[in-house]
């Protein structure tokens, strides 16, 4: 299963010292240039862990009118991870930002959107022994 993330929602992860979560409930995460930007900005608290983590998971979102569009309303990050989620057809998109969410519920017609707090509910409980590990 794929997953296309925003940023908060890793920085969470990364301050729990749990961003092994996301490769333990999927099969790919992919994040956009402007989101692995926000992440990876020096001096910010984990960011050498989390440059690491993530510098194999960017997947550039090409859709630039879409960026463009939601860019209106949207920080670049937001924009992009929601751009690729479509691009994409990912599985889900995982993204905290509220305002991200509501266009999300606009463009989104499959509802599978998520903020970090929810990031269990993306998969069926068979999958937690996986986290568990």
């Amino acid at each position: 299963m794929l997953i296309v993330s925003d940023a908060s929602p890793i920085i969470a992860l990364a301050i729990c010292n749990k961003l092994d979560l996301l490769d333990k409930l999927f099969d790919q995460v992919c994040i956009p240039q402007a989101v692995f930007n926000e992440l990876t900005v020096p001096n910010k608290y984990k960011a050498i862990e989390i440059t690491e983590w993530a510098k194999s998971r960017i997947v550039p979102a090409k859709n630039t009118s879409a960026i463009t569009a939601f860019s209106l309303n949207l920080d670049p990050g937001e924009s992009e991870a929601i751009s690729l989620y479509l691009e994409t057809g990912a599985d889900y998109l995982l993204i905290d930002d509220k305002k991200g969410r509501i266009i999300c519920q606009k463009r989104c017609t499959n509802n599978r959107y998520y903020g970090s707090p929810n990031v269990g509910k993306t998969k069926r409980p068979s999958y937690y022994s996986k986290v568990d590990s």
